[in-house]
């Protein structure tokens, strides 16, 4: 507009923008735990962004691993929910939210840039790692279940991230990370094989070093001679020792489970285990809501406890076989006649596992002595058509014996399952049901509603219940991401004069159309020099976007063209007139 006498100046309205609020969040930490909302706590704030209500339509957040770890929550008997004698322990992480006046909305929380972007495997500045540690849970397992079973249940991660995006009020699309998760724990009855392998290593120590006074006592029992002649054996053998054989680290492999059984220690690297089961999910493409520690997941980890348990015993005791049955038996047996008139003499020189399997034959040496023709009538007794026999019947008796009291020789499998025992139904599978009374682990968390209310949608990269049927007693969301976004609309402020010469103190009427429905407008009059003549604040919209509202010319204003500019407050777009 201008002041009388001079031409109306004038413009295009300015670009268009959208309208419709959004929201974002990106919030790290949050939940609850006996009792507290965790969301409200002041220290672990996440980046809120709002559009256009909100000052900063981007926002980020760090937050540092002292502040996370540094909260108060008491979960009873002493037991605190966060910090280094906690259950919960992470890293620093950072939280961005991005609110676009276009109805987008983006929002990431964890190992994230500040870019909202996920930073595979984590970053040094952000490792979004977590450690939780349950051992001091397990004795509230319910009827003392745990006792005995497992001492020690701790899950570790790699950097846990998330993030979230709604563009143009289409479908969110989410998407997290958990860059590696080791579910670690100790018991009690998985060591207890260790203890019986032990037994079992003992147990053939002693038969092995009374070998010598078994094989001759097995000869004189096992050979009659009917009182015509007399037999002496000389046995020549050394045991192994077997416990030299026994590695100073007993430790089994399966498809990610690490078995000690030195100690009972078992560490389950679970993205190795479902990316080694075609069946299950790998631990970043699983569906929302999944349980982590589900059915199948427990079934695998069960079947890797027990393979693991399975393997190294039997390499254990295949290696003992193995040695016992390489090692050497010396034996010279002397049978002469009563009066020493005639003699046969067996001499052999063989492994344990030749004599057993019945390969030791070439290993034999018969000889005889003196009146050979006597020997006849003790030949017959022993049902022996020639002296070499009396061999054949020596051979025999010792493999007899040491079928019967070497029996890692003849059923390695069977030494095994003495060894294992019913390890998957008496030890594995209770031992897993007390993992799953103390902790709930939910990948990929997506909850109905999202945390910013209605029409809002959330991911988490994890969700920690303790002692999930109990109540919980905590649930602890970690790297969550939210969003509230839509389609967004198209504005197209423009305005009019009417009047468009005027004198001062007269008035003239200012029109706008096309600007946020429902808010305010700014209207501003400036000279040809750009000095402000007038202001207008807080111009109210109606539910179409158009305002009327007058303003009269300042008395002394000096004649000329005044430029009248309508900034809508919610986006910050204007028009000129």
């Amino acid at each position: 507009m201008v002041a009388a006498g001079l031409a109306l100046a004038g413009s295009a309205p300015a670009n268009a923008a959208p309208t419709d609020v959004s929201e974002a969040l990106g919030k790290f930490l949050g939940g609850q735990a006996a009792g507290i909302n965790l969301d409200d706590i002041a220290e672990v704030n996440g980046a809120f962004a709002e559009n256009p209500s909100g000052e900063h339509p981007l926002v980020t957040n760090p937050l540092g691993a002292e502040v996370l770890n540094a909260i108060a929550v008491d979960l009873g008997d002493s037991l605190q929910l966060f910090g280094p004698n906690g259950v919960i322990q992470v890293g620093a992480v950072n939280q961005y939210a991005e609110a676009q006046s276009t109805g987008d909305a983006r929002a990431a929380s964890g190992a994230v840039s500040d870019q909202g972007a996920i930073s595979v495997g984590g970053s040094e500045e952000f490792p979004s790692d977590a450690t939780i540690d349950l051992s001091e849970l397990l004795t509230q397992v319910s009827g003392g279940a745990s006792e005995g079973l497992i001492s020690d249940l701790s899950l570790t991660t790699g950097a846990l991230s998330s993030n979230i995006e709604q563009i143009g009020g289409g479908e969110p699309v989410t998407d997290y990370q958990i860059a590696g998760a080791t579910l670690s724990l100790e018991s009690p009855a998985i060591g207890d094989i260790y203890t019986e392998l032990l037994s079992t290593v003992d147990e053939l120590q002693g038969t092995l070093d009374g070998l010598s006074g078994s094989i001759s006592d097995a000869l004189d029992v096992g050979i009659d001679l009917g009182g015509l002649a007399n037999l002496s054996a000389n046995v020549d053998f050394t045991a192994p020792d077997l416990s030299a054989l026994l590695p100073a680290d007993v430790v089994g492999e399966s498809s990610g489970v690490t078995v000690d059984l030195t100690t009972g220690a078992v560490t389950v690297d679970l993205e190795t285990l479902l990316a080694a089961n075609p069946e299950l999910p790998n631990l970043n493409d699983m569906p929302a809501n999944s349980e982590l520690l589900s059915g199948p997941v427990l079934a695998a980890i069960a079947d890797g406890i027990t393979q693991a348990v399975t393997d190294v015993v039997t390499e254990i005791v295949d290696n003992l076989r193995a040695t016992i049955a390489t090692t050497s038996l010396g034996l010279d047996v002397d049978v002469n006649l009563i009066g020493g008139l005639a003699g046969i003499n067996v001499a052999l020189d063989a492994q344990l596992g030749d004599i057993l399997d019945g390969t030791a034959e070439d290993s034999l040496n018969v000889t005889t002595s003196g009146l050979v023709g006597l020997l006849d009538p003790l030949l017959d007794l022993l049902g022996l058509s020639s002296s070499d026999g009396l061999g054949d019947l020596v051979l025999n008796t010792v493999g007899a014996l040491l079928g019967d009291t070497l029996d890692v020789l003849t059923d390695l499998e069977g030494v095994v399952d003495g060894i294992t025992g019913p390890l998957a139904t008496e030890v594995v599978g209770p031992l897993l049901d007390v993992v799953t009374q103390v902790v709930s682990f939910t990948v990929n968390a997506q909850p109905e509603v999202g945390d910013l209310g209605e029409g809002s949608s959330t991911v988490r990269a994890l969700q920690v219940s303790l002692l999930p049927a109990a109540g919980p007693l905590a649930q602890v969301n970690l790297a969550s991401s939210t969003v509230r976004g839509t389609e967004g609309v198209t504005l197209d402020p423009a305005l009019t004069v009417d009047p468009n010469e005027v004198a001062p103190g007269e008035s003239t009427t200012i029109e706008g159309t096309g600007y946020t429905p429902d808010s305010t407008v700014t209207v501003e009059f400036t000279d040809e020099d750009g000095n402000v003549v007038g202001t207008i604040e807080d111009v109210p919209t109606d539910a179409d976007g158009g305002f009327t509202t007058e303003w009269t010319v300042p008395e002394g204003t000096e004649p000329g063209d005044l430029t009248v500019t309508g900034t809508d407050d919610t986006t910050g777009e204007a028009a000129e007139a």
